[in-house]
């Protein structure tokens, strides 16, 4: 029932109907292909398509990435260090790499994350190719061949050389130690997720054989005009959000169909800026979540309720957490962790695909691997840090 106080502001104050508030949703049609590949998450290959990471100012080491990559550079020439870039997961760290290779000088060899490496046969022709040599019978064969001229190798998503298990640590080994054999030929410019990062700082500490970096989140005016870049040309229409309290509405209700939109733009953005918490992927998620579809040059957005994850059994928790150390794992994997375990993870990794919790990725040489949905990163994350008590910044 009702409260007192209720039926009063009822009485006194009626709810505005909502056809007085928000025009008719016409029929729309679907978006275009090209416009949802404005919103793609695949990498941004120019410099100017990696809004605010490009300044020349680098302050308290944030911002101006592609300033550190340089900076980073220059220290190599002169003491042999690599670099390692890390953070969080769908913030840019590929399109970051993608925008300094006309940065970097010549031969640039980029080692993206779309093979498994899982042993050391698997490991060397990667490396026997970015040395630019034609064979190699083992890792310290490969270490003294002399690739005729510095080069500069990225190599993405380190963490995909360790399995959480024993002897695990193996083939990371391996590379950090071939890593440190080749440092005076070639610049290393090694990425890692941060959860990882500090997972395997403590294990191993990690960034000791590194300058290390991370690339940080953008702020909330970079995130804004990276999603108006992408809408160019596209007018704005803002429908009811799925949530709407009693009071926004009778403030809508006070103004004229044109402040009414601007309001709700300003409350749209507002929305999408607190879920994307500097992360550009969840940013275009969220937008690519909201447009409901485009008449006569128009996208109708309408901001969509956002459901966060609540309790969550330990035995889902870790499964997770296995997830995020390794940026992504197979059924296989998941199994060869919980080998030793009482849990069964195949089953609960199937437990949160079901919820959406996780994603297929891309398959790595044939093989389907699970990641965390960009979706719900912020909201697991901090379930896994508050839970688990990790300390992960």
């Amino acid at each position: 029932m009702k409260n007192a106080l209720e039926w009063i502001q009822e009485k006194i104050f009626p709810e505005p109907k909502d056809e007085d508030l928000f025009p008719p949703t016409p029929n729309l049609d679907e978006l275009p292909g090209p416009y949802t590949d404005r919103f793609s998450l695949n990498p941004a290959r120019e410099p100017s398509e990696v809004l605010g990471r490009a300044g020349d100012e680098v302050e308290n080491g944030k911002g101006g990435e592609l300033k550190v990559i340089e900076n980073a550079l220059e220290q190599w020439k002169n003491h042999g260090i690599p670099l390692l870039l890390e953070g969080e997961s769908g913030v840019g760290m590929t399109s970051l790499l993608q925008a300094a290779m006309p940065l970097l000088p010549e031969p640039v060899v980029f080692l993206e994350d779309k093979g498994r490496i899982t042993c050391r046969e698997e490991l060397l022709p990667v490396l026997t190719q970015a040395m630019g040599a034609e064979k190699a019978e083992s890792l310290d064969a490969l270490a003294h061949v002399e690739p005729g001229a510095p080069r500069v190798v990225v190599f993405e998503n380190v963490e995909r050389l360790f399995l959480r298990r024993i002897g695990g640590y193996d083939l990371l080994q391996d590379f950090l130690l071939f890593v440190n054999a080749t440092r005076k030929k070639v610049f290393w410019v090694v990425t890692i997720n941060d959860y990882s990062f500090y997972f395997l700082n403590h294990a191993i500490k990690l960034a000791d054989n590194f300058s290390s970096k991370k690339v940080s989140c953008l702020s909330a005016d970079k995130i804004k005009a990276a999603i108006m870049k992408r809408n160019e040309g596209f007018r704005m229409m803002f429908l009811k959000p799925e949530k709407l309290s009693r009071r926004y509405k009778q403030r809508l209700s006070k103004m004229d169909p044109e402040s009414r939109q601007a309001s709700l733009r300003e409350n749209f953005f507002g929305q999408l800026l607190e879920f994307a918490g500097g992360n550009i992927s969840r940013a275009i998620i969220y937008w690519l979540a909201a447009a409901r579809g485009v008449k006569e040059g128009i996208v109708h957005l309408k901001a969509p309720a956002i459901v966060k994850p609540q309790e969550v059994p330990l035995e889902e928790l870790l499964v997770l957490e296995a997830v995020f150390l390794h940026t992504s794992l197979s059924f296989e994997e998941v199994e060869a962790v919980f080998h030793h375990s009482s849990y069964n993870g195949r089953l609960l990794l199937d437990r949160l695909l079901s919820r959406g919790w996780l994603y297929p990725r891309s398959p790595r040489s044939g093989v389907q691997e699970y990641q965390v949905n960009f979706w719900f990163l912020h909201e697991l994350k901090e379930l896994l840090k508050n839970k688990l008590n990790r300390k992960i910044s």
